[in-house]
């Protein structure tokens, strides 16, 4: 009798110059305290006398320091019970685990209190034949007894990776505003499949959120208008709903009203881009104005 327990890795995934800031709790797997990397938490536990241990300490592979992250999907015989399959998986929030019942849930996350444009670090995968594994971060905020998701972003990892290589998984804002509350997510397996393969190896090092040099300024994101920084490639991306492709005049404004650029744009599929490759850092508006004269304005800074 085989049982299967994977946690649906994908529901908690739901987003130049580029700084970076440490300050994800042990980014760099160095500390570690009875088996798991201090701050973070793991599915790694005994089950009725059978050991599981997914997530270990490699001291002889980092891609700096001393040690990196090695997560693991593993297969166990439990007696009476019979094989289950486990993945190694990784947060920084809570883990609640029924492993009899194939239940679990993760939730919370650590205080946090900005707004990166992505989260990075380094990674190796050898996958087992049609695994892939995920790397997930997402932000929140509490408003009295509920919380909002601010923005979340992801990561996939398919082939095999054996040298050290970055990952990005980019943040996409839904929410505008500073969040409370961050969780970061990994799982050496995220497939959904009656037969999950075993085997699959992710090591993890050097985690870092990234700020870009823009940033929106009191945003009020709407349903109808939404601008996001495109750090890599000096430009603004623009989303406008509209019922059918339209023509627009896209504007940008410094702080005394100066037009600094224009440019006219067709908006296929509700979205445009203005670049901003010349223009010195300061505080600038962007304004959008269709061919039926409805404008719309977002407030960015540029470093």
């Amino acid at each position: 009798m085989k049982k299967t327990f994977l946690l649906l890795v994908a529901s908690f995934m739901l987003l130049s110059v580029v700084f970076s800031q440490n300050d994800i709790p042990n980014s760099g797997f160095e500390d570690w305290s009875g088996g798991e990397p201090v701050n973070w938490n793991t599915l790694d536990q005994n089950i009725l006398g059978t050991d599981f241990d997914m997530v270990t300490e490699d001291n002889g592979d980092s891609y700096s320091g001393t040690a990196s992250v090695r997560l693991e999907t593993i297969s166990e015989y439990i007696f009476l019970y019979g094989d289950v399959e486990m993945p190694g998986l990784l947060t920084l929030g809570e883990l609640e685990v029924d492993v009899i019942n194939q239940d679990g849930n993760v939730y919370g996350g650590t205080p946090y209190a900005t707004n990166p444009q992505s989260l990075s670090g380094y990674y190796k995968y050898s996958p087992a034949d049609g695994d892939s594994a995920a790397i997930g971060v997402v932000l929140y905020r509490w408003t009295g007894s509920t919380r909002d998701t601010l923005a979340g972003g992801d990561f996939w990892a398919w082939e095999e990776v054996n040298e050290w290589t970055e990952f990005e998984a980019v943040l996409e804002y839904q929410i505008w505003a500073t969040p409370d509350t961050m969780n970061i997510i990994i799982s050496s397996t995220a497939v959904e499949a009656e037969e999950v393969p075993i085997g699959s190896v992710l090591k993890i090092d050097e985690l870092s959120f990234n700020y870009g040099p823009t940033s929106i300024i009191d945003p009020r994101f709407s349903d109808d208008f939404r601008v996001y920084p495109d750090i890599y490639n000096h430009r603004f991306r623009i989303e406008l709903k509209l019922d059918k492709p339209e023509r627009a005049t896209i504007q940008m404004f410094d702080i005394n009203g100066n037009v600094i650029l224009q440019k006219e744009k067709t908006f296929f599929n509700n979205s445009a881009s203005i670049s901003y490759r010349n223009v010195s850092s300061g505080i600038y508006i962007v304004r959008v104005i269709t061919a039926s004269g409805k404008a719309h304005t977002q407030k960015v800074r540029l470093y």
